[in-house]
Formats: structure tokens, C-alpha cells, sequence
């Protein structure tokens, strides 16, 4: 994401690109350009990077000014040693995708408000999973 994606005045985040591999594109489906809520602790958590990082554009979370990070290297070199210190070595991207559709269901939420979440452009894809 970039700066200019997330929208505190209104509560939003925009999402309208994708960073596989540390290269930035377009998401991978017309369902996956979309726009989510902005839960109050997100905003006042990306209000303070925002502080403490200094910019006011380019990505929010970069190796430079317009260098995104590496999925991969993120995954190997930090989550999953975190899982490891807490008992979870089968951490992943997707469990958190998993769990935040769990959780969103668990709010009372219907399954198409999971898949606009999560971008899926099938229904089927949150329902099999």
C-alpha cells in the first residue's frame, strides 16, 4: 500500500495494488481492487509510522522511499521465528487471511463481506476454505 491508499479523514484503506516478490503490479482479480474499513487502533497504529517514518508518500512499508519489502523475506527471516517462539512454526500469510475470515464470520458478518474483505472474486473461494 501506499500513503495515498489510506484515507484517515474517511476510515478507509484503498486497496489497488499488489507486491509479489518485492515487484509492485496489479492485484490478481477485478474483486481484489477494492476498499476496507479502517479500524480505529489501525489508524492511530499507521498514524504513528507514519510519524515516525517521516514520509507522507511512496509505500508504507519499504526498504526505501520506493522499494517495497520481500514477502519472502519477511516470512522466513522474521514470522517464522516468531511462530517458532511461540509454539506456531506453521505461521503463514495465509493463516492470517484464514483467521481474518474466520473472525469476520465470527462478528455476525455474512460470507460476502469476507470475500469483498479479502478480494476473493468467488464466493466459493471463502466457503471451500
Amino acid at each position: 500500500m501506499r500513503w495515498k491508499d489510506v484515507d484517515f479523514s474517511a476510515q478507509t484503506i484503498r486497496i489497488e495494488q499488489a507486491v509479489y516478490r518485492g515487484t509492485v503490479g496489479s492485484p490478481k482479480t477485478k474483486g481484489s481492487k477494492r476498499i476496507l474499513p479502517l479500524p480505529n487502533p489501525l489508524s492511530v497504529a499507521l498514524q504513528r509510522h507514519q510519524r515516525i517514518s517521516g514520509t507522507l508518500d511512496g509505500l508504507l512499508f519499504a526498504i526505501t522511499a520506493q522499494k517495497s519489502f520481500n514477502d519472502t523475506n519477511l516470512l522466513n527471516r522474521h514470522l517464522k521465528l516468531a511462530g517458532k517462539k511461540i509454539g506456531a512454526d506453521w505461521l503463514s500469510w495465509h493463516t492470517f487471511r484464514r483467521t481474518h475470515a474466520t473472525l469476520v464470520s465470527q462478528t455476525g458478518a455474512s460470507p460476502k463481506d469476507a470475500q469483498a474483505q479479502q478480494g476473493h472474486a468467488h464466493i466459493s473461494t471463502n466457503m471451500d476454505t
